[in-house]
């Protein structure tokens, strides 16, 4: 079976190295992991997911033509060269609106910290304002002897 034999030749291949560079593989491992793109974001982190978009806009043309049948690799080689020129067109439609997805989160993002700072600033004038109002209540004296209801002015 294919696979099999790949992962035996992957084995053995990773085997050699391990004896001519002792550690090499697992330094690029962990390099790799390191460098790769996490699949979880915290939630809300907009500029992660933004980094992410923009990270998912490039598009590769280069398909793979290797194949396990016999004239296999040159009928997608002729595919290949028969559809690049359509495959580029359709591409760069693609990377275009890509462009124009990640600058309107971008766009949003901004907008949105600039109603977050907006925001802010009313709530605490609105805090400040009910401490004045409690405090002028408070400071009140009591009209008549029982309970009295609000006056609206």
């Amino acid at each position: 079976m294919r696979v099999t034999e790949d992962t035996d030749s992957v084995a053995r291949a990773e085997a050699r190295l391990e004896q001519i560079a002792p550690g090499y593989l697992e330094l690029v491992r962990s390099a790799s992991a390191a460098l790769a793109v996490s699949g979880r974001r915290p939630a809300g982190d907009l500029g992660s997911e933004l980094v992410a978009v923009a990270e998912a806009a490039s598009f590769d043309l280069d398909v793979p033509t290797v194949s396990s049948l016999p004239g296999g690799a040159h009928l997608k080689t002729a595919v290949k060269r028969a559809t690049s020129w359509y495959l580029r067109y359709l591409t760069s439609q693609l990377a275009a609106f890509a462009a124009a997805v990640v600058a309107m989160g971008e766009a949003l993002a901004e907008r949105l910290e600039g109603d977050r700072a907006e925001v802010a600033a009313e709530l605490g004038e609105l805090r400040q304002r009910v401490e004045r109002l409690e405090r002028s209540r408070l400071d009140e004296p009591e009209q008549g002897g029982g309970t009295s209801s609000p006056t609206i002015r």
